[in-house]
């Protein structure tokens, strides 16, 4: 999370894995409930940051952080995409 302290270019990476669970989660919404679409938005974003929490500390373990960072929001776009 620390990434973009030394210039705001490193800010990008962030955006990026946040871009891809938002997504991910917004894909397991609309796969997996029936909801309205002004519904399905805010329910994507909790759910995939939910989940992307779930797995950054489960990746944790075993990866180095900035690895756990970055792929626990792959998987949840994957998942997602999988769906």
């Amino acid at each position: 999370m620390y990434w973009f302290r030394q210039s705001p270019i490193e800010f990008l990476p962030w955006l990026l894995i946040a871009a891809l669970w938002i997504t991910g989660g917004w894909l397991l919404v609309t796969h997996a409930f029936r909801l309205d679409k002004r519904e399905r938005v805010i329910s994507g974003v909790g759910l995939g940051l939910m989940t992307y929490l779930w797995t950054v500390n489960i990746l944790g373990h075993w990866l180095p952080a900035q690895y756990a960072f970055a792929s626990a929001g792959i998987l949840i776009f994957l998942l997602g995409a999988l769906n």
